[in-house]
């Protein structure tokens, strides 16, 4: 029983000292994360903003299909002026 108290023991420790050098190496390793951080330069929104900004495409070549024949629209609609 002694040696699983002393084994125990041993064990905390070693898991102590691990944590405490976790704690002091991860500075470091954010200083490097920051210095190794890679910047995107373009359209961004930021505070205050109210709209958003719009990205319009505009087709750069006429299109190569002609246009479809469409039906004329009746321009009389009976139903939409008869009464309730």
């Amino acid at each position: 029983m002694a040696d699983i108290r002393k084994t125990a023991k041993v064990v905390l420790r070693v898991l102590a000292l691990v944590g405490l050098q976790l704690m002091l190496l991860n500075p470091a390793q954010a200083d490097q994360e920051e210095a190794n951080r890679l910047a995107v330069e373009g359209i961004s929104a930021s505070l205050g903003e109210d709209e958003p900004r719009v990205l319009y495409i505009l087709p750069w070549q006429a299109p190569s299909l002609p246009k479809r024949p469409r039906a004329d629209l009746n321009d009389e609609a009976p139903e939409l002026v008869r009464p309730v």
